[in-house]
């Protein structure tokens, strides 16, 4: 019964190359899924600014620790949800 659960070399390694496949993908669609629908949009207006001359938008980012778009610079939050700019 015991030799039914034994993994043999070539299975440990197929387990190894798909963890190692699977593993960042999981890990980038978590970062995504974390930004709420506030910080999406967010983004999508900073694609569109032509001119940031002093840099206000530089770290409005959903890829570091800080995915919580209400304390982003210059944003205004009630209640979760953007309400200035």
């Amino acid at each position: 019964m015991g030799e039914e659960w034994r993994f043999d070399h070539r299975q440990r390694f197929n387990m190894a190359v798909f963890m190692a496949v699977l593993l960042p993908f999981l890990q980038n669609l978590s970062l995504c899924s974390s930004l709420n629908s506030e910080g999406l949009a967010l983004l999508r207006f900073r694609e569109r600014v032509v001119r940031d001359p002093f840099g206000a938008l530089s770290k409005w980012d959903d890829s570091g620790t800080d995915i919580d778009p209400c304390s982003w610079f210059g944003v205004e939050c009630s209640n979760g949800k953007v309400v200035f700019l």
